[in-house]
């Protein structure tokens, strides 16, 4: 009997194994479509090398059957970096300020911008920028949407200059 449950056990590992994406060729898929887009390779090959570094989609917790992935990600001109990937259930974020980079338990994005992007509504982030992105320098902001459909993925991605309403998203 004990054979049976170890051999369950075993079969179950390995199927839960099977059915995991391979993260490395999504973080290239999403860089691919970013410089198929944008162009800006010296500022993409860096948000890459962070998003190689660390490890991020591999720590978020996610569907494999149906699932979809919302990230947030922007390299400031000092170096900066801010890298927010979520889900309905899970939500990580990574910086390198202080010197120091590493995971961090709030948000790097104001809740506005992530619903903004939860919902994908293009139409209002590009109005968004328009009317609030009045910060100098001027950040790009790069946000993706990873479709994931039976272990299967399709990305999709948006760029835009940082926004903020100090009304609004000192609230929000």
């Amino acid at each position: 009997m004990k054979k049976g449950i170890y051999l369950f056990m075993f079969i179950a590992v390995l199927g839960g194994c099977k059915q995991q994406l391979n993260f490395v060729k999504v973080a290239n898929n999403i860089y691919m479509n970013q410089i198929q887009a944008f162009g800006d390779a010296m500022l993409l090959k860096g948000l890459q090398a962070y998003r190689e570094k660390s490890n991020i989609l591999e720590r978020l917790r996610y569907s494999a059957a149906n699932d979809t992935v919302f990230a947030l990600e922007m390299l400031g001109f000092q170096g900066d970096l801010y890298l927010t990937y979520w889900n309905k259930v899970d939500t990580i974020s990574y910086t390198n300020t202080e010197d120091k980079p590493g995971y961090v338990s709030n948000l790097l994005f104001t809740k506005y911008m992530m619903g903004l992007v939860s919902q994908w509504n293009i139409l209002k982030i590009k109005e968004e920028e328009k009317d609030n992105s009045s910060l100098i320098p001027k950040e790009l902001v790069y946000a993706t949407r990873i479709i994931i459909r039976k272990n299967t993925y399709k990305v999709e991605c948006v760029r835009f200059n940082d926004f903020f309403n100090l009304e609004r998203d000192c609230h929000y």
